[in-house]
Formats: C-alpha cells, structure tokens, sequence
C-alpha cells in the first residue's frame, strides 16, 4: 500500500539537517533538532503552535527524554543535561559522559534501552569508522559496534530483546540479541537496500514493524520484523531523516527532513517536517534513568 496524503508539512522552520524527532509527552508535542545549528523546536498537534525551546553552541547529534522530562543532549562537547525550566531547558556545561572524538566525528541519533541505559552512534566526515556507544550511570562509554559508516536509526522490539541498528551509507538494517548489560549477539541483516537509497531514521511500532525513513528517497517503508515491506508513505522531502509516534494514543506519527545541499542541486530536498494523524500504533520508548 502507497499513501501519498497521510503526512502533511506543518510548514516548520527549515532545517539544515532535522533530525531526532520525540514525544514530549509532558507538553504534549514533539520535539526535533536541527543538528548542525544546535537548536530543539517543538510541535503542538493540537494548536499548530511552533516554539523554539532551546539553541546551543553546539552540534545536537541527537537527544533523549529522562523521567524528569529534561533533556539528555548528545553534543561534540560530550553527553550534556539539560535542566527543564519552565518552558525552556538550562544546558550544564559540565558532561555526564566525555567521548574523545577526532575532529569532523560527532554523534548521530540516540534511544534508551530497557534498563533506561542510553545508546548514541557516531559519524566522521568522511563516513568511516564510525561507532555504537553505549552509556551507563557510573560506567565509562562502552563500544557495542565500530568500524561503522554511518551509525544511525534504532529501534527495540517491544519486548526490549532485540535491537535494530542502521548503518545509512552500505543501507543495512541489522538486528541483535540485545540485553542491557551484555554485548550485542547474533547479527543478522532484516533489510538490505539499494545504497543509492539510504535508511535513516526508525522507530518500532507495537507490533514489532519497523517504520524506516529513506534518505533520498521521499518515503517512509514499514517492514516486518523480518524486512518484508508492507506499505509505504510518500514524504514532500527527498531528504527526510527521522520519524516518531506521539499523540495521547501514540497514533501520530512526525518525519523530519533536512535542506542541506539543496543550492547546489538547484531546487529544495527538504528543511520541513511532517505530520500525520492516526496512522498507526506506536509504543512507548523507554526512557533513560541514568
């Protein structure tokens, strides 16, 4: 099934890269960042209102929600709490966690685990050598996977017992036996795409399909979890990047996209996001408590 009408584009700022789309839930609205110029907008469905919530110096990589509703910022400058306040957020200068990055290196999309751990990839300039990090309260960066391109979209099964990872640039999508306090097992690949095509950003919905946005290719597919594609959705971005469910039944669904390199291809890739209600069926992610 194709749909070409679900997602409509809730005219946002435009974005250099959008990424990271979450549910706020707290406010009801969705949060998303525009990574290279270090600022988190919201959307609340229910006004259409647009807000900027919080710019900072840096590169926001990705960023994760705690049970505090405060943000959890995955920087160039290391893993950063950001203080709710009112309705904005006070960056602390001083990281949870330090990553000894090499210059060009930042980090690209973050999830929680069920034990509340957080899991961030990185990506360098040149898209090699890129790594999965996990972090845990009192424990240094542990590696779960390098020699990466670029680290990107995750997602868990609903019963937290296998993780999906993406690396964008060979256009693989793997799953591992996963549990919080042990390596990554049995690897093997659920999707394999066309590397002219590249999956990005996903999410897992309650039944344990895999909504996976493909970069340069205008689309969201939704697969089995053994990679077999069940429908699609056209995006009005050919760079769209990430996607998430929010709504008060997690049957909203938000895909950003990013508008970098468009002057030089002479016509807009995207910058906007989009909005579609009642899609699907969307679980709740876990939330970090480190």
């Amino acid at each position: 099934m194709t749909d070409a009408k679900a997602f409509h584009d809730i005219l946002s700022p435009d974005c250099l890269l959008g990424e990271n789309p979450v549910w706020y839930k707290r406010t009801g609205e969705f949060f998303w960042t525009d990574i290279l110029r270090g600022i988190i907008y919201a959307y609340a469905p229910d006004t259409k209102q647009i807000r900027t919530v919080l710019e900072t110096p840096h590169q926001i990589g990705a960023f994760l929600v705690d049970q505090q509703s405060d943000l959890i910022l995955f920087t160039e400058a290391g893993v950063l709490l950001a203080k709710r306040c009112e309705n904005s957020f006070a960056v602390f200068s001083t990281p949870l966690w330090n990553v000894p990055f090499d210059a060009g290196e930042r980090f690209n999309d973050a999830i929680a685990d069920p034990a509340g751990n957080l899991l961030s990839g990185s990506k360098r300039a040149n898209n090699t050598q890129g790594k999965l990090y996990r972090f845990s309260a009192g424990k240094n960066p542990e590696v779960l996977l390098d020699h990466l391109q670029i680290s990107n979209g995750m997602g868990f099964s609903p019963d937290g017992r296998t993780l999906y990872h993406t690396d964008s640039v060979p256009s693989v999508i793997t799953a591992y036996d996963y549990t919080p306090d042990g390596p990554l097992r049995n690897p093997r690949i659920v999707l394999s795409l066309d590397p002219s095509i590249d999956p990005d950003g996903m999410t897992v919905d309650k039944f344990g399909n895999l909504w996976i946005v493909l970069w340069g290719g205008a689309k969201v597919i939704v697969c089995t979890p053994d990679g077999e594609q069940i429908s699609e959705y056209e995006i009005g971005a050919k760079q769209c990047s990430s996607i998430c469910f929010g709504g008060s039944t997690l049957s909203d669904a938000f895909v950003t996209s990013a508008s970098i390199c468009s002057a030089e291809n002479g016509a807009s890739l995207g910058g906007s996001c989009f909005y579609a209600k009642n899609i699907g069926y969307g679980k709740q992610e876990f939330i970090t408590v480190v």
